[in-house]
């Protein structure tokens, strides 16, 4: 992933910062790529299934940000948009997004994560 630009919707002086690709956990910046439909499956008497597809929902993702390496400026932000914010403007290579920012953590070695709920393409 090329990076991860966060701000915040109305005009805030330290409402926006952009993550670079190398700033970002690799491993997880991959799972903010993943996709899925709103489907049930359901067995039927004849060994078969109905499946009831609802479609894809932009609304059902979630962009997790981590920084493996968090400076303090990047643990306050984060700590920040989840505190006073309850919808940010996030930019990804594949579009502009609003979400919510469901939950931040920093872990013992320094690994600051940041879970946004995705709401709309913007």
């Amino acid at each position: 992933m090329n990076g991860i630009g966060l701000s915040t919707p109305v005009f805030d002086l330290n409402g926006s910062r952009y993550f670079r690709g190398c700033e970002l956990d690799p491993g997880v910046t991959q799972k903010n790529d993943q996709r899925a439909r709103r489907t049930s499956r359901t067995a039927t008497l004849d060994g078969g299934v109905s499946v009831y597809d609802t479609g894809y929902a932009v609304g059902d993702r979630d962009i997790n940000l981590t920084v493996p390496d968090a400076s303090a400026t990047v643990s306050a932000f984060l700590a920040y948009l989840v505190e006073f914010y309850g919808e940010i403007i996030v930019t990804t290579e594949v579009g502009a997004f609003l979400g919510v920012p469901v939950s931040y953590s920093k872990d013992d070695n320094g690994r600051a994560s940041l879970i946004i709920g995705i709401t709309k393409k913007a």
